[in-house]
């Protein structure tokens, strides 16, 4: 039996259970892509973000507490000119004190100076990649040439075999643009020891309007079609949950997400949801871990049709709080129930 790689990569849980802080460092972006869940895109000057030295200090709280794994999201491209300086700074204080580091980028930037800067085991980079087509993905990013340019740099990844334990992944959401291709994707992904992090759109930002997002049926259908590649042609075994391929969320128990402008949230999800736990500029990071709400959620306090549901009660799936939660705040957690109830 094959081994499943973790859908994002981490280390041992910590011992206060903040194991994982996701960190956004500015909107900037080299694309504009449809379902930009932040309407991310171009060079922006916004007032009252985080200093570098705010996030040092967050990095900080966050390594004595006992945390594991950093994840930087960007909100844009981390890897743009003008993030680029917090984004390295955040990887030299993560490999200079162990904590692990999971960036996410369209791999735009990644020239050989940057692959040789985070070459390294404590770093886990995670690829837009939504088809390979240059046709279907230079129309979502709306960026001609991106295509190209981005299956160059991942072969020089691959080339210097930064696929190896867990440090490469596939960041795939479903629609109906892509939906023929995911597949393959998939199996490119396993054949090339590749994380596959694939997921739907969430609708919020350009999300919310740009009609890529697929049915429930087609949506369920796909996650049993690589359920299946998984078993018959790899030896993988999973159980299918209605967020992530081959994985469950389990984010509540661990996780927090903290915005450009130190608002701190359960995860990304609820942080476009508009929830907010506390501000790092005014609160510490052990605290807003505490906070009442950040409690409900990590004892799963939740009402409403989820709740009713199979595999929610055994734990096989933890309800999504950006897709499935319909309001979030300190009297409810209240849930509304995904595909796994709506389709047959």
């Amino acid at each position: 039996m094959a081994n499943k790689p973790e859908l994002k990569v981490g280390k041992k849980e910590s011992k206060t259970g903040l194991n994982e802080l996701w960190l956004e460092v500015g909107i900037d972006c080299d694309l504009r892509c449809a379902y930009c869940f932040n309407n991310a895109g171009g060079v922006r000057k916004e007032k009252g973000t985080l200093s570098i030295d705010n996030y040092l200090n967050l990095l900080k709280q966050f390594k004595d507490m006992d945390g594991k794994t950093i994840g930087i999201t960007g909100a844009g491209e981390p890897l743009v000119k003008s993030n680029l300086e917090t984004t390295l700074s955040i990887a030299d204080f993560c490999r200079e004190n162990k904590l692990h580091l999971v960036l996410f980028t369209n791999a735009r930037q990644m020239d050989d100076n940057l692959i040789s800067r985070l070459n390294s085991d404590h770093v886990s980079l995670m690829i837009k990649y939504n088809s390979s087509n240059p046709h279907i993905q230079d129309h979502i990013a709306r960026l001609n040439g991106y295509t190209k340019r981005r299956e160059k740099n991942i072969q020089k990844l691959l080339e210097n075999k930064l696929n190896l334990d867990s440090r490469l992944g596939f960041v795939t959401s479903i629609m109906d643009i892509n939906y023929d291709e995911i597949p393959d994707i998939f199996r490119y992904c396993r054949d090339n020891q590749i994380i596959p992090d694939f997921d739907t759109v969430l609708k919020q930002g350009r999300g919310a309007k740009c009609n890529l997002s697929s049915e429930d049926e087609k949506i369920k259908s796909v996650f049993e079609l690589l359920q299946k590649i998984d078993r018959d042609e790899y030896g993988i075994e999973w159980l299918i949950s209605p967020t992530y391929v081959a994985g469950c969320c389990d984010r509540y128990k661990r996780h927090m997400y903290v915005t450009r402008f130190g608002d701190v949230s359960p995860c990304i999800g609820a942080s476009l949801k508009g929830v907010n736990l506390g501000n790092i500029k005014e609160d510490s990071l052990s605290q807003i871990w505490g906070s009442s709400l950040m409690q409900k959620i990590r004892h799963k306090e939740y009402i409403g049709e989820c709740l009713e549901c199979k595999n929610y009660q055994e734990e096989k799936c933890n309800s999504c709080l950006g897709r499935y939660a319909d309001e979030i705040n300190e009297e409810s957690i209240n849930t509304v129930g995904c595909w796994n109830k709506r389709v047959d």
